[in-house]
C-alpha cells in the first residue's frame, strides 16, 4: 500500500510533524515544487509531501491508496492534546470540503494510530468527530497537534507523531469490528475508551451538535465510506439530546442494529 503523508507550509504544527520524518530518504520526485521523501517498510511505502496550499482547501492530491494529513488543532480552551479524525461535513462546508459530504476513511487505521500515538504521547490523545475538508476521493485521516503555538512548535511532539505513524505501518493492521458512532460531545470520552480498550474500531463520528443533519443519505454515506464496512452502529445514549428518538426511528426504518456505547465492554 502507498500512503501519502501530507504537510502544509502554511501550518506550523504540520511542518513540525514533517521535520519529525527527517529519517525519510529524498526521492527524485517533486510535488508543488517541493521534494518528495520516502520510507520503505515491508508491506507499505510511506511518501512524504510538503504542500504550499492550506490543507482544508486542497483540491489536488498525490496518487496514493491512503492520505494522512498533518495539521494544527485549535480549541477555545487551548487544551494541549493530539487529535485524530476522519474528514467530511455532516452539514455546511464552513472549513473546506463539500456540504453534506463525508470522505472515505479507515476505522482500523484510526484505531491503530490512536493506540500507537497513545503509547508515547506527551499529550492526551482524543478522537474527534468527522469535520472539515478537504474533500478527497481517496480514504483520508487527520492527525493534529493542539491547541496553541506552544504545542504546535514543540519538536518532541512532532517527533512522537512521526514515530507513531511509522510504527502503525510496520506490522499488519489488526482486524477489529468496525463501528460508526452517533452522538456525544466533540471530545467523546466514550469513543476514546472504546478505541483504547475494546475490539471495536471507530471510523466516522456524528456528534450531538450535528445529529439534526443526519438522514438516510448521510447515514448511508458514513457506512459506505468506511472502507472496512460497518459491523455495528454505536449510540451515545446520554449524548443524543432532542434528536434521540428521530435517530432511533431512522435506524429502525433502515433496519440497522445498534448498541449503546455505555454497554460496550472497555475493560
Amino acid at each position: 500500500m502507498n500512503i501519502a503523508l501530507i504537510c502544509s507550509k502554511k501550518d506550523p504544527a504540520s511542518m513540525n510533524m514533517r521535520h519529525g520524518f527527517a529519517f525519510f530518504e529524498e526521492t527524485r520526485e517533486s510535488f508543488q515544487n517541493s521534494s518528495v521523501y520516502r520510507h520503505m517498510l515491508q508491506q507499505h511505502t510511506l511518501m512524504l509531501y510538503t504542500l504550499n496550499d492550506d490543507l482544508l482547501s486542497l483540491t489536488s492530491f498525490p496518487n496514493a491508496d491512503l492520505l494522512i494529513f498533518f495539521s494544527k488543532h485549535r480549541s477555545k480552551e487551548n487544551t494541549p492534546n493530539f487529535t485524530i479524525h476522519a474528514p467530511g461535513n455532516w452539514g455546511n462546508a464552513e472549513f473546506g470540503g463539500r456540504t453534506g459530504t463525508l470522505c472515505q476513511t479507515s476505522s482500523f487505521l484510526l484505531k491503530s494510530l490512536f493506540i500507537e500515538i497513545s503509547k508515547t504521547a506527551g499529550l492526551p490523545v482524543t478522537m474527534e468527530p468527522t469535520h472539515h475538508g478537504p474533500y478527497a476521493e481517496t480514504p483520508s485521516i487527520f492527525v493534529e497537534i493542539g491547541s496553541s503555538e506552544k504545542e504546535w512548535n514543540n519538536k518532541e511532539f512532532g517527533k512522537q507523531i512521526a514515530e507513531s505513524i511509522v510504527r502503525s505501518f510496520k506490522n499488519p493492521v489488526k482486524k477489529y469490528r468496525s463501528a460508526l458512532l452517533l452522538g456525544g460531545l466533540h471530545y467523546n470520552d466514550a469513543a476514546n475508551n472504546i478505541q483504547k480498550k475494546s475490539d471495536l474500531a471507530i471510523g466516522h463520528i456524528c456528534p450531538k451538535y450535528n445529529l439534526h443533519h443526519l438522514n438516510k443519505v448521510l447515514l448511508s454515506q458514513a457506512i459506505e465510506k468506511t472502507i472496512e464496512g460497518i459491523d455495528i452502529i454505536l449510540v451515545d445514549w446520554k449524548g443524543m439530546g432532542e434528536e434521540k428518538q428521530r435517530i432511533l426511528d431512522l435506524l429502525e426504518t433502515m433496519n440497522i442494529l445498534y448498541e449503546r456505547t455505555q454497554r460496550i465492554a472497555t475493560e
